[in-house]
């Protein structure tokens, strides 16, 4: 495996180079060995040294987001990535996370898991090498249908232009082909339309009245405290707010 490899290092960990004698099958082997070889390279400024390959999720071992679910697959009826597609699946991840340092993989792991049901649905497989374009204009119809508002579809197909990109550069593909997707930003709308969608997204004016008198209270019970917590919290880093649901109690921590 050593000659499928760049011989310079990147911060210790080399590039896949694809050998231009073997088939899509074997890149596609070689690619994600390389991925397994690669992934404890990673620790400790990427990930934790509790990852392991095996896992279906990676989220709590410093991969945020990272779940191995299928397109649709909800906390209520959760449903996995089916093999050999997470094999794929996991390889792209390390090296978007662990090789190019990548932070945000939420636009890649919904557009892979697109393509995984448009591939089963064109070919009966989830045989990555048989990756088409017309495979990518149907997980775009199903991106375009799942994610209804905003540009959401939108940044999910220029993810999954990126995966094809990928794909051909370490000749994983059996026929190779170009492909951009098919998704169109949205129209963003009028000035006035603008300001009413902005109106819209605001709390209503009692609940800003209300919030402000939880913190002229005095505080002793349970739920203010917690209240005006989350909002120290989010005001501080306001996309983050599904980290609320993970904070434990007694969670503060010293460290030198």
């Amino acid at each position: 495996m050593t000659d499928a490899f760049h011989s310079e290092p990147t911060n210790n960990i080399v590039d896949f180079k694809p050998r231009s004698q073997l088939a899509a099958e074997a890149q596609l082997a070689a690619f994600i060995e390389w991925a397994k070889q690669t992934l404890p390279k990673g620790i400790p400024n990427r990930v934790h040294a509790s990852i392991r390959w095996e896992d279906g999720s990676w989220h709590q071992h410093g991969v945020h987001a990272c779940s191995f679910t299928a397109h649709g697959s909800t906390i209520a009826a959760p449903k996995a990535m089916q093999a050999p597609f997470t094999e794929f699946a996991k390889a792209v991840v390390v090296y978007r996370r662990v090789y190019l340092k990548k932070k945000s993989l939420n636009n890649v792991l919904n557009a892979l898991k697109a393509l995984e049901v448009a591939l089963f649905e064109l070919t009966g497989t989830r045989d990555v090498t048989r990756v088409s374009a017309a495979v990518c204009n149907k997980a775009c119809e199903h991106m375009n249908f799942h994610w209804t508002k905003g540009n959401t579809a939108y940044q999910h197909g220029r993810a999954l232009e990126a995966l094809i990109t990928l794909m051909r550069a370490k000749k994983l593909l059996k026929s190779d082909f170009r492909w951009t997707t098919p998704l169109k930003l949205r129209p963003s709308g009028t000035l006035k339309q603008q300001k009413a969608d902005q109106e819209q997204k605001l709390p209503s004016p009692d609940a800003i009245r209300a919030l402000g008198q939880v913190f002229t209270n005095e505080l002793t019970r349970p739920l203010d405290i917690v209240v005006t917590s989350a909002c120290a919290l989010l005001l501080s880093a306001p996309s983050r707010v599904g980290e609320l649901a993970d904070v434990e109690l007694d969670c503060l921590v010293f460290k030198d």
